[in-house]
């Protein structure tokens, strides 16, 4: 605020305004910006801090401290928890997690992927837990959310709550454990949404990752073996047609016949005296024509014309 006539600058909250005697005589000269922190000069200026000491000497004659002050510097635990709990490191210890406990769901037994998808998962809350942004709550969410999803998938399929509101109770847990607050509401938090979604996105990383790199071992997995199916191969699929067709027709294999209708491409066939029903070979067959049986197929009799 500006005072008029004197043109001396103050600054002040609306409600310090209020208190002043003599508030008519200030107006608005705009706000101070504080989304990037403010200086030593800025803070002495806007009488926040009395003045501004160049060294640590100012501060001893200052405070009239006759002994000299200790240095206090991080120790390597400090170092080691502020590294963890970096964006990148604690994005890249949420990616290498989910993707070994993925890959721990697709092997058999409990083995190195589990114990790694651990560790990793124990480091992030450990570092965010003494660096400041979780607690116990962040650990309760992300530990129910995975019961939740596990009850889902493997105790009851189908019913959609346990594994919608597991997946956002991890969700939450990730993003809460990545920040001090829950709805950014200053420029600062702002600022750290996207290191939180940074976080957040290495860890959906990880669990797409595995599932693209390794499809095919899902289905060997102890745990996904209740809810997916093995794909049979072609000598699988064979023999199941042949247990399931009611006529075995394996005979018929090579012998020749005659078209009583259109083949278009199904109809039917004289062989001997059997009327047999068969496919032509992709072909359109007219009544009359001569043909071969090529191969049966379970209850499919696929047949060729003989030119």
């Amino acid at each position: 605020y500006r005072q008029e006539g004197t043109g001396a600058v103050r600054y002040l909250a609306a409600d310090e305004l209020a208190e002043q005697t003599d508030a008519d005589d200030w107006r608005a000269a705009g706000d101070l910006p504080t989304a990037a922190g403010l200086r030593g000069p800025q803070v002495v200026e806007t009488g926040l801090a009395a003045r501004q000491a160049a060294n640590l000497a100012e501060v001893q004659a200052a405070f009239q401290i006759a002994e000299g002050l200790p240095a206090v510097r991080p120790n390597w635990a400090h170092r080691l928890i502020e590294f963890l709990a970096s964006p990148r490191v604690a994005g890249t210890l949420l990616f290498i997690g989910w993707f070994a406990l993925m890959f721990e769901f697709m092997s058999p037994g409990l083995g190195f992927p589990g114990f790694l998808s651990a560790v990793c998962f124990l480091l992030f809350f450990w570092s965010s837990v003494l660096h400041g942004t979780a607690g116990w709550l962040e650990i309760l969410l992300f530990v129910a959310g995975i019961v939740f999803v596990a009850l889902e998938v493997f105790v009851l399929p189908g019913l959609g709550a346990f594994g919608i509101g597991g997946a956002a109770m991890i969700v939450a847990s990730i993003i809460l454990a990545s920040q001090t607050f829950v709805i950014p509401r200053n420029p600062y938090e702002w600022s750290q949404v996207p290191n939180s979604l940074l976080v957040l996105s290495a860890a959906g990383a990880g669990m797409i990752l595995s599932l693209l790199c390794m499809p095919r071992l899902l289905t060997q997995a102890p745990l996904f073996r209740r809810i997916a199916l093995k794909s049979p191969d072609a000598a699988e699929m064979e023999a199941i047609r042949y247990q399931e067709s009611l006529v075995h027709w394996d005979y018929l294999v090579g012998k020749r016949g005659v078209t009583v209708t259109p083949l278009t491409p199904s109809g039917k066939a004289q062989f001997g005296d059997e009327l047999v029903d068969v496919i032509s070979d992709g072909e359109l067959v007219p009544a009359g024509a001569d043909i071969r049986v090529a191969e049966v197929r379970g209850n499919e009799v696929v047949v060729r014309t003989l030119t």
